[in-house]
């Protein structure tokens, strides 16, 4: 059977905290004055002095139709704040499966690079055209993205001005699912904002599916950092997959500042 690809928790990992500017500023701001003040309420490691991170990410569970995989594999994490880059590197047991097999397992990690570190809203959309608009559902940006960059065509931010965050994104695809909508719930750590639960909704095949993640948080040398992710695909309202991952082993970094 094929399957949808995983495509809306690669995007998802950006929003990873709220707004915390008054309604009335939002609305004199265009869109990157809004990112920018989005980015300075969110949570993010790398503005807390850290200057590199490794860690160990083990697949505890996964399957699809019922059959689940119990092998365990792992893959190493890295980032350094010099790059920006954000790596994978198998490691363990899973060095012994094949070279072809260790690719396809770093490719589907790739997926979850921004849950371990993520990049500002103002690194993924700032090199995009964003159109404000306000309504009675707050404010909303629209990303029109002209060269189709993983097969996206527009992305859309909802801000809740009330409730000041991101209150859910829509997706707008050239390939299926053609449109992605998404809505998050929100934990505060050090008065600021972290996704801990994201919904992505969207049809397949004709098919309605509902991708749900659930995040968890630890306190890593006074650093919050995930440390378990839950996954469940859904179709029809039953559950054709679960995903269950570990993060743990962390080393960090730090500046000498």
């Amino acid at each position: 059977m094929k399957r949808p690809r995983r495509i809306f928790q690669f995007w998802v990992f950006v929003l990873l905290v709220c707004c915390s500017c008054p309604p009335s500023a939002l609305a004199q701001k265009n869109s990157n004055q809004i990112l920018r003040k989005l980015d300075s309420a969110y949570y993010y490691p790398q503005r807390n002095g850290l200057t590199g991170l490794i860690a160990t990410v083990v697949w505890e569970k996964g399957g699809f139709g019922g059959k689940n995989y119990e092998a365990n594999p792992s893959v190493k994490f890295s980032w350094n704040s010099v790059s920006d880059s954000r790596t994978f590197k198998v490691t363990g047991q899973s060095l012994k499966v094949p070279d072809e097999e260790q690719n396809s397992l770093l490719h589907f990690f790739s997926n979850y690079k921004e849950v371990l570190l993520p990049q500002t809203l103002t690194e993924k959309f700032s090199r995009y055209s964003g159109k404000v608009s306000h309504g009675n559902f707050g404010t909303r940006i629209n990303f029109e993205i002209d060269d189709f960059q993983d097969g996206v065509s527009r992305y859309s931010l909802f801000i809740n001005d009330k409730q000041r965050n991101v209150s859910r994104m829509l997706i707008d695809r050239i390939e299926a699912p053609t449109k992605v909508t998404g809505v998050f719930k929100y934990i505060q750590k050090n008065e600021h904002w972290l996704v801990s639960e994201s919904v992505a909704r969207f049809n397949f095949s004709g098919q309605p599916h509902v991708e749900k993640t659930v995040y968890y948080y630890g306190q890593i040398e006074n650093i919050w950092l995930v440390n378990r992710i839950v996954q469940t695909l859904s179709k029809e309202d039953k559950e054709i997959s679960r995903f269950i991952f570990k993060v743990k082993d962390y080393l960090l970094n730090w500046s000498n500042n």
